[in-house]
């Protein structure tokens, strides 16, 4: 009797604890007037159209119309085994074709393919070997730029000067929405790592060294642009920046670690468009920079980590303010929920940032929504997701699960 007396209380205070968890729930839903909850779109999403990688790529959406560049390494398959082999645990499973068994016959034939269409519908009209890759969408769709960089496995860093192996960059552009694709002139020597358009028509590219380059013309010609000298190291020619950004102010956000200094201190350069030159505008001591973000009248807001090396349970997210005079720290996350991206809504204004929770035992991913100026925050926590992104013109924000597309309005 105790013991199913015991049962019912514990079944009451679970009832209770629930009915509790939705009804805070929808009281913020009823303040803020936005719906946290997740729609399933579609549950074959990017099934089934291509063999030679799994997950939807980085992918974007645009009512029902879908692009996706995805970097996949190719796919190994083992020949059938008979009842008794299979009983032989001590066999490892054999190969169909002999290459499948070289690591560097594997990375050299990592692959990129660009798929075009719909949610319910798309088609491959991309393919090109390599290891590494960066695309860009204008936003009417219409203009694509996809960078492509493969490195041959096969050779020794020590046969070459600088003990780097070199790499085979080539820069790609769509005009009719990804279904067709150009090769443009592009030195094959000089990575691209990232790309920062303003329109099509204008733009930049970003590769190893660091280096900057800049075009006016759709890329028929590209100036480059000096790079501060704080950030240059001669033994690291493969150098990068730890974060590239693009403001809505159209000016180009760099963030560093100068590589002469005392302790870990980010620097915040601004490159405007059309000047040579780029400025520091502050520094954040103490913090590595995970995404910044300014808004068309020049503020800017930025995400940082800090705590132990490679101790992501350990490390503290932080998102500053600086209005153009001062810095400030608005709002500091529980440890281990780190950040990747921070956004303003396209309506309402409001500041959402997104990441990954390295507290919590099983992956997750979570979102953090403030009305006020990050003065309070709503936070959401899913499962770990295999793509996703949210989409800052239309006030959606999108992940996939497996197969399963869900999608949510975040305006």
């Amino acid at each position: 009797m105790a013991n199913k007396r015991g049962i019912i209380v514990s079944g009451k205070r679970f009832f209770l604890l629930v009915l509790l968890i939705f009804s805070s729930y929808f009281l913020f839903n009823k303040i803020t007037g936005i719906d946290m909850r997740w729609t399933q779109v579609s549950s074959e999403f990017m099934k089934g159209n291509d063999t030679q990688s799994y997950g939807p790529g980085d992918f974007r959406i645009r009512g029902e119309k879908m692009v996706s560049m995805r970097l996949a390494k190719p796919k190994i398959t083992f020949k059938k085994q008979t009842a008794e082999e299979l009983a032989n645990w001590d066999q490892p499973l054999e190969t169909t074709e002999p290459w499948m068994k070289s690591s560097s016959e594997i990375l050299n034939r990592m692959n990129v393919t660009f798929h075009a269409g719909s949610i319910s519908n798309s088609t491959q009209t991309f393919h090109e070997y390599a290891q590494s890759s960066a695309w860009w969408l204008s936003p009417d769709w219409k203009t694509i730029y996809l960078s492509t960089g493969w490195l041959d496995y096969h050779l020794e860093p020590e046969d070459f000067p600088d003990n780097q192996v070199p790499q085979i960059t080539k820069l790609w552009r769509s005009t009719d929405y990804g279904h067709s694709w150009e090769q443009l002139t592009w030195p094959e020597q000089q990575n691209i790592s990232s790309m920062r358009f303003i329109n099509e028509q204008e733009g930049y590219l970003i590769g190893w060294g660091p280096r900057i380059w800049r075009t006016k013309n759709g890329g028929k010609y590209w100036h480059e642009i000096q790079v501060p000298v704080q950030v240059k190291d001669l033994q690291q020619p493969r150098k990068r920046f730890d974060l590239v950004a693009l403001g809505k102010d159209n000016a180009l956000y760099l963030a560093f670690v100068p590589i002469i200094g005392t302790g870990l201190s980010s620097e915040i350069w601004r490159l405007k468009w059309g000047e040579e030159t780029s400025e520091l505008i502050f520094s954040v001591p103490g913090n590595k920079v995970d995404d910044i973000f300014a808004d068309a009248n020049g503020k800017v807001y930025v995400f940082t980590h800090a705590g132990p090396k490679y101790e992501e349970r350990n490390q503290i997210s932080t998102l500053y303010q600086w209005d153009g005079e001062e810095l400030n720290a608005i709002h500091s996350f529980p440890k281990g929920m780190l950040g990747y991206a921070i956004y303003q809504t396209p309506v309402n204004k409001h500041l959402l940032v997104q990441g990954p929770d390295y507290a919590s035992i099983l992956p997750k991913d979570w979102a953090a929504l403030s009305k006020d100026g990050g003065k309070t925050w709503r936070t959401d926590t899913n499962s770990s997701a295999q793509g996703g992104y949210y989409d800052d013109v239309t006030g959606t924000d999108w992940r996939v699960s497996g197969y399963s597309l869900y999608k949510r309005e975040i305006p």
